[in-house]
């Protein structure tokens, strides 16, 4: 089987080149299937379907079968209708990269803030273990009158 896809005129400026056998086979043995550009908003949640089941998958995540486009709604995916394969793959890329950066940084955020209270235990922590009578002397708690 031959696929060739986006080359037609290179196909056809080409084609003459081959013997007469081959130029049969690709040409008639099957008949060639012509091959759209553009992808139906069915196709492209199928597609989207097959990628996130892999990348389920690969993390070992369970997929609700109810919901097997999540992270994705039909708002998203009905944007990429009528778009290239290619159009809507880098789509379903750059969503992911987003994503990833956006918990990155989520995390990246809570370790901060996790670091900054630790930080401020360990601090008044010292401050207690060294906190002394002899300390309250020199700095006296002001009184109300």
């Amino acid at each position: 089987m031959v696929v060739l896809a986006c080359l037609e005129d290179y196909f056809k400026a080409n084609v003459e080149k081959l013997n007469r056998a081959k130029q049969d086979r690709l040409l008639r043995d099957p008949e060639p299937i012509r091959l759209l550009g553009n992808r139906t908003l069915d196709e492209i949640r199928e597609v989207t379907a097959r990628r996130l089941a892999h990348l389920y998958d690969t993390a070992e995540v369970d997929i609700d079968p109810a919901d097997e486009l999540y992270p994705f709604c039909n708002d998203h995916l009905s944007r990429l209708n009528n778009l290239r394969s290619r159009d809507a793959l880098d789509f379903l890329r750059r969503h992911h990269q987003q994503c990833v950066r956006w918990a990155d940084g989520k995390l990246r955020k809570s370790r901060s803030l996790h670091s900054r209270r630790r930080h401020q235990k360990t601090t008044w922590t010292r401050f207690g273990t060294t906190f002394t009578r002899s300390s309250r002397r020199r700095y006296p708690t002001p009184r109300m009158s």
